[in-house]
């Protein structure tokens, strides 16, 4: 398996769904990543061994039916948790939340879309492009919160990073390898958050993963083993070629990883504190544990594909916090789809909306 046949962190898609939009070589920065294109002679007879590689139309099928299972399994799992639920708690937890909650939760929500823009930042100025960061921001800010709600982010952020960035002149090549570049930036921030959690609230975060103390610490081990890999690979091999599974890739550097893991930590960061802002009183759980629960939850939700991550993201919370308020919990993940998810897509849709009026006004001018 190839470095960009591992999955995107988080979207359940590989690199290589992206690939329709992107064919032949790959080539960041001149010459940052080559994926070399497998050709055979049509005169030489096929080899008995020879597995022809799975259709993109297939793989697509093979994801939806995975996601479907995965939500029906969330579904599973919070059937007993929403049967404990008394709706008139939820409502009466969402009506009591203090306004200084509410306003704290928003701003940390905006702190989050802000470092996602520093995704797209790092991954356009590694590629070679110098796009102002006036022109990356709204970009990502619609990349994100769209691919937030519908699930399949790498094809549906994709999808909107294709169009927009090549309007502004960058390749097929470059903005498939920005989609590739921020996967790998929020699994970095994943990465670190949950060994911080591990370590640092070993007994809690046992507690909470319902494993031995001992385990969380070879986990975490085993986090930072890979986490020193691929430092390893940047900052020990800077610009050097190095081949994973075929594909050749160009180390990016210790400063561009070093950025990648501040942007990533800082967003889950905000967006774990907006949450846990909402959350009823748990004095039993501290916001440095509660932060790597979230990366968990976080993560399962995106890899799980299904839109929004609906049903994984809650499902996790309870199965790991049980002795939380089952209605005060809900009424917490309910406001804070409304403030991460909602609200971005609305703004989203909303610019999306006037860019288009714009260019077709530009356009019949």
């Amino acid at each position: 398996m190839s470095f960009f046949d591992m999955p995107f962190a988080g979207s359940g898609l590989c690199w290589r769904s992206l690939a329709g939009i992107a064919p032949g070589p790959l080539v960041l920065n001149e010459h940052l990543i080559h994926s070399p294109q497998t050709t055979r002679n049509p005169g030489i007879p096929e080899s008995p061994h020879y597995q022809r590689p799975m259709s993109p139309r297939l793989k697509s099928r093979l994801v939806a039916v995975l996601s479907l299972a995965v939500f029906a399994f969330a579904l599973w799992v919070l059937k007993d948790s929403l049967g404990q639920v008394r709706w008139a708690e939820v409502r009466g937890h969402l009506l009591g939340l203090p306004g200084w909650r509410l306003a704290g939760a928003l701003l940390c929500v905006a702190g989050s879309y802000w470092m996602l823009s520093y995704y797209d930042l790092l991954a356009v100025r590694a590629v070679g492009s110098g796009l102002p960061y006036r022109q990356v921001a709204p970009i990502s800010f619609s990349a994100y919160a769209v691919g937030h709600n519908l699930g399949f982010s790498a094809l549906s952020g994709g999808a909107l990073r294709l169009r927009a960035y090549s309007r502004l002149g960058l390749s097929t090549s470059q903005i498939g390898g920005i989609a590739a570049l921020c996967a790998i930036t929020f699994a970095l921030g994943v990465n670190l958050v949950l060994d911080a959690a591990l370590l640092l609230q070993t007994a809690q975060a046992a507690r909470i993963l319902h494993l031995s103390e001992p385990l969380v610490r070879a986990i975490a081990l085993v986090n930072i083993v890979l986490l020193a890999a691929y430092l390893w690979l940047t900052a020990g091999r800077a610009g050097r070629p190095f081949e994973v599974g075929g594909t050749r890739l160009v180390a990016p550097g210790w400063s561009q990883a070093c950025r990648q893991m501040l942007v990533s930590v800082a967003d889950l960061a905000c967006s774990a504190a907006a949450l846990y802002l909402l959350m009823p009183a748990l004095p039993d759980l501290s916001y440095v544990a509660f932060l790597g629960l979230y990366a968990l939850a976080m993560a399962a939700a995106i890899a799980s594909s299904v839109p929004g991550g609906l049903g994984v993201f809650e499902s996790v919370l309870l199965l790991a916090l049980p002795a939380a308020p089952k209605s005060e919990l809900l009424g917490a993940a309910l406001a804070f789809r409304a403030l991460y998810y909602l609200l971005p897509l609305i703004l989203a849709l909303a610019w999306l909306a006037l860019e288009e009026l714009r260019r077709w006004r530009k356009a019949a001018a």
